[in-house]
């Protein structure tokens, strides 16, 4: 018997059942019968399945890849897992007009040579139930900041956030090769870099979640209303 991945070993048995259970069930509740095999799905690739890392896993990563910022802090942030997702900040300064592409040398836009990094991390990245959550433009000068920071008159002109779906797949994705060749794009690309990860207090956005969940329902809904208009 062929083993499912991990994230799937929820979902697929529930995409398996909705057909045996449309075939007792009446017409009516097979769009909820989909609706609830559909979610459940989605759960299966959006949700960490797979509990915190494990220090085995975390030794072996910290064997392939080597932090440039803090080590150590690196490494804790791994060993202290908790399985559940995070969001990585991402404040960037971009330079003034063109610069030098590090392979040919030829004068390019900034932001143009980032996605040369950016394109191959995102599509990694929703590959593994994360995504882009917030991408932000400078709109004006500081307003109420002090401290050092403030003071040496760093100017972000960049803020960015990304939703990983575990520390896991962080982790997985710095130990990639193919990330390796590309690294150096976004490091041309940007003057400046801040990226710390977060946990998520408070939002007053509607996540994929609730998303999913709301247009299933409405499908659900407006497949019901169709079945017993027919029938």
């Amino acid at each position: 018997m062929t083993k499912l991945p991990p994230q799937l070993s929820i979902g697929v048995p529930a995409g398996a059942i909705a057909p045996a259970a449309m075939a007792v069930a009446p017409y009516w509740a097979w769009p909820w019968i989909a609706a609830a095999a559909l979610y459940a799905l989605f759960l299966s690739h959006y949700q960490n399945w797979r509990g915190p890392l494990t220090q085995a896993e975390v030794d072996d990563v910290l064997k392939t890849i080597q932090p440039k910022n803090d080590p150590d802090g690196f490494r804790a942030f791994l060993e202290t897992d908790d399985g559940g997702e995070f969001f990585m900040l991402n404040l960037m300064l971009f330079p003034d007009g063109k610069i030098a592409h590090p392979d040919t040398g030829a004068p390019i836009e900034p932001r143009t040579l980032v996605q040369s990094y950016s394109r191959p991390f995102i599509k990694q990245l929703l590959l593994r139930g994360g995504h882009p959550t917030l991408l932000m433009m400078r709109h004006g000068g500081d307003v109420d900041s002090w401290g050092s920071t403030a003071e040496s008159g760093a100017q972000w002109g960049v803020t960015n956030v990304m939703r990983y779906r575990s520390r896991r797949d962080l982790a997985n994705m710095a130990a990639m090769s193919a990330f390796a060749g590309i690294h150096q794009f976004k490091r041309a690309a940007i003057l400046e870099n801040i990226s710390y990860p977060n946990k998520m207090m408070m939002t007053g956005f509607a996540g994929p979640r609730l998303f999913m969940a709301t247009a299933l329902i409405l499908a659900a809904a407006l497949g019901n209303l169709v079945i017993q208009a027919l029938s």
